[in-house]
């Protein structure tokens, strides 16, 4: 059953009920999983596998609208341990331009402080429509002209969250989404070699999913640098390049103060196989660790990337 959280007025009249649906609850899962048509496969598999089932530790919320019993306007939060993606923004087509989605976050960010929240972090396009309304329900840019946005229920919690701390290695899992999106957050464009491409990372909310699908198929493995107060401060996804070939794609990071663990997360996958390359800085930590485990340089690119531009990007192979 959903939860009641408010009732308000729409400037246009019309009385809209806010409610939150905890997930799992099977008994919304086609209502949502219709009103999400729109989204693509990967989407709707993750909508409806949250809300028929638990998914490890994550919690997933959708705040929803409705007018005279119609859903008219959702909002979703993927949440663990106090911070959470603010994603799934959409307003049924007849009722926009009311103010449904503000009205939606304006109930939703007190509901998630009361539960112990810390701090929401979402990913769109700087200086859009949607970018706009995000910014006057209290959302800020985390760098000039960015679309990564960030909201604190206190200041400073978004900060603490990357202090050092005790860490561990453990494997990819459902609770480490938010967790890695507000490590790409906070590192957005200083996150490179992205699956098989060389550009900056900039948010991860989407290949998560794909990441998700692709180990469950026995494409990837994934390890994840943890510490104890939660957040994610390293990882390491080796993945098929192309689908049906033996070449596989290496991308390893770690937050800076953390990149004396880096090996265990090259450990914790295992034997690499035979042909996987990884891009890395010449000038870098990544670069020296990468030699120490039997890769070797095959090329160097001319265009630079990250924030270091003082050594040209090299492709290692095993």
């Amino acid at each position: 059953m959903a939860r009641s959280l408010d009732s308000v007025q729409l400037r246009s009249g019309e009385t809209l009920e806010l409610a939150v649906v905890e997930c799992p609850d099977p008994g919304y899962s086609d209502e949502l999983s219709l009103f999400y048509a729109h989204k693509e496969e990967h989407w709707l598999w993750q909508i409806e596998q949250a809300l028929r089932r638990p998914m490890d530790s994550l919690e997933t919320r959708f705040y929803v609208g409705r007018v005279a019993d119609n859903l008219a306007g959702s909002i979703c939060t993927y949440e663990h341990r106090g911070l959470g993606i603010f994603s799934h923004v959409y307003t049924e087509p007849r009722w926009r331009g009311r103010g449904i989605a503000s009205r939606i976050a304006a109930a939703l960010l007190p509901d998630f402080e009361s539960r112990g929240g810390s701090f929401l972090v979402l990913g769109t396009d700087y200086n859009s429509q949607a970018y706009r309304i995000y910014q006057r329900v209290g959302f800020e840019s985390l760098r000039p002209e960015s679309g990564t946005m960030l909201w604190e229920a206190r200041r400073g919690s978004f900060d603490g969250y990357f202090q050092p701390q005790p860490c561990r290695v453990t494997g990819l899992s459902w609770h480490h989404w938010p967790r890695l999106c507000a490590l790409m957050a906070r590192e957005a464009g200083g996150i490179y070699a992205k699956n098989w491409y060389t550009q900056p990372w900039t948010w991860f909310e989407n290949d998560f999913l794909i990441f998700m699908q692709q180990i469950a198929r026995g494409e990837m493995r994934a390890s994840v640098l943890e510490g104890e107060r939660g957040a994610a401060l390293g990882f390491a996804f080796l993945s098929l390049r192309w689908p049906g070939e033996d070449e596989w794609q290496l991308t390893i990071y770690a937050y800076p103060g953390f990149w004396e663990q880096a090996p265990l997360l090259l450990d914790a996958l295992g034997e690499l196989p035979a042909r996987t390359r990884c891009y890395a800085d010449s000038t870098t930590e990544r670069f020296e660790l990468l030699l120490s485990y039997g890769f070797r340089e095959r090329a160097r690119l001319e265009q630079r990337w990250g924030r270091d531009k003082s050594g040209a990007m090299a492709l290692l192979i095993t």
